[in-house]
């Protein structure tokens, strides 16, 4: 199961992708109706301030049945849960769609717009502690949501740096004012396979398009399991320590 999930993942970046109806948002009443009963209301996951493109996920109703692992997809800078007009807002459209098309459920898949969608504001985001609660808690509610053991975590761009430090857990400081947050234990046992494309989590030389990593999160830190490439690559800086007691098998794409 695991294997063929990272086949698909990488299938969604590295393939061409089948032609399919973009996924239109935003989460399900079901599970929006869940959220605010279960104490989720204030994250104001659904982001109907985007409209049809501020999130998607969820049940249609008590019914339904979650088949497959859930997959919770985080977007990268400026960009927003599913596609919009623009160059930088393509959001998870294409691998819901993709996804979809190989049997998936809008029950088993889920994403949320973290940030404002504003390209001139993009050199203002960070790893704060707003930003990181609140995608560690959607994580966390897609968990309860679908009584589900384990989720598939797929990150893009900024979007995997802020998904590695949810599924670390631990505290966080923010370098600016000093603000202090606990995102809790690491989800160690809660993910079955991160995926990364397009991040600042790996130094390689020399740079590339698409190049890819299989990587695994271990007690040590990042190490490289098999690189599908003659570069040399090291862990980088960012999250070196990843206090994980089993190893996760992880993708980045470059």
């Amino acid at each position: 199961m695991r294997s063929g999930v990272l086949r698909l993942l990488l299938a969604t970046w590295a393939c061409a992708l089948v032609a399919a109806a973009d996924p239109v948002g935003p989460i399900t009443t079901h599970f929006e109706e869940w959220l605010k009963s279960n104490g989720y209301g204030e994250f104001d996951y659904a982001r109907r301030d985007l409209g049809e493109v501020g999130s998607y996920g969820g049940k249609k109703d008590d019914h339904q049945e979650v088949q497959q692992t859930p997959i919770v997809f985080i977007h990268g800078n400026t960009d927003g849960a599913l596609k919009e007009p623009g160059p930088y807002s393509s959001g998870s459209s294409a691998q819901i769609a993709y996804f979809e098309s190989k049997g998936y459920t809008q029950a088993e898949l889920y994403v949320t717009t973290w940030g404002n969608r504003r390209l001139d504001e993009a050199a203002y985001q960070a790893h704060n502690c707003s930003t990181l609660v609140r995608l560690r808690r959607f994580v966390e509610a897609v968990l309860k949501y679908t009584g589900k053991k384990a989720i598939h975590l797929s990150g893009h761009s900024m979007g995997v740096t802020l998904a590695r430090k949810v599924a670390k857990g631990g505290k966080v400081t923010e370098k600016l004012n000093g603000n202090t947050c606990d995102l809790g234990p690491p989800l160690t046992e809660q993910i079955d396979v991160f995926w990364g494309s397009a991040a600042r989590t790996t130094a390689c030389a020399p740079a590339s398009p698409r190049r890819i990593l299989v990587m695994k999160l271990t007690a040590s830190g990042l190490g490289t399991v098999a690189a599908r490439t003659t570069a040399k690559c090291v862990a980088s800086s960012l999250y070196p320590k990843n206090a994980i007691s089993r190893t996760i098998p992880a993708c980045f794409i470059r």
